[in-house]
């Protein structure tokens, strides 16, 4: 008896289908409930978040005092370097953080010295 590829591969699927369908509600609302909280831990900690080759968000807006943290949540480096030199993180690698106090009114324009088509703009309101 030969059994044809195809369905065998059909039939392989609503094996697995009906395998996944049986699994507890309950653990797909502690996996939901998992995400958020990682993204609520993420934003907790930076500003704006480095992932896709982009600042996230492009443009940010702050006070005069207040502190901006960024943070590499991509899988390769990247910098946080301003285009006046007021600051350059260095090479952050994935989980890096680096923070940076504004202390004048402005607009800041800042790029990834690695990846410089990654641009971003910090807005300093007095």
């Amino acid at each position: 008896m030969r059994i044809d590829r195809r369905s065998l591969l059909i039939g392989l699927v609503l094996i697995a289908a009906t395998a996944c369908s049986s699994s507890s509600e309950s653990s797909t609302t502690t996996s939901t409930e998992a995400t958020a909280t990682s993204t609520t831990e993420a934003a907790s900690r930076a500003d704006i978040i480095i992932d896709g080759f982009t600042f996230d968000p492009s443009t940010f807006t702050v006070s005069v005092g207040d502190t901006v943290t960024w943070e590499n949540v991509q899988g390769v480096g990247h910098t946080t370097t301003a285009d006046g030199g007021e600051w350059n993180s260095g090479s952050l690698s994935t989980g890096g953080t680096f923070s940076h106090t504004f202390e004048t009114a402005g607009s800041f324009t800042y790029f990834c010295q690695i990846h410089p088509a990654m641009e971003g703009t910090i807005e300093v309101q007095g």
